[in-house]
């Protein structure tokens, strides 16, 4: 990994670090959405690793949002805290490919703001 994509795997890890062992235990008896990483990971501008800057994201690429999976991945959170970021990073990539101006204004930063509904509608 490239000094970069160390540092982004190192604050991942501590973002992830606020959540103990207790939480995710607590979250995997009660299913449902990680709400409270869900926020971290916007609060501390992460949910919109591979979007471009011209909608709020910092413009990296999806080897980025890669290295952040894993690093989540490889905390408490596991694959149900992975999944939980995942479809913001991969889901709209076609969007920020392919999309209109119009479609990615719309799409696009309620995303990277951690708007939950903006997980949901993307219609």
């Amino acid at each position: 990994m490239s000094s970069e994509q160390q540092e982004i795997h190192v604050q991942i890890l501590r973002t992830c670090a606020r959540f103990d062992e207790n939480y995710w235990l607590e979250r995997d008896r009660n299913a449902g959405f990680l709400h409270d990483l869900h926020r971290a990971m916007a609060d501390d501008g992460w949910l919109g690793i591979a979007m471009p800057e011209a909608v709020g994201g910092p413009g990296l690429g999806i080897t980025e949002a890669t290295v952040m999976m894993q690093a989540i991945a490889e905390t408490e959170a596991g694959a149900s805290g992975a999944s939980t970021i995942h479809m913001n990073i991969f889901w709209l990539n076609p969007v920020v490919k392919f999309g209109t101006d119009k479609q990615r204004a719309r799409m696009l930063g309620p995303l990277i703001a951690g708007d939950e509904k903006a997980c949901f509608v993307m219609t």
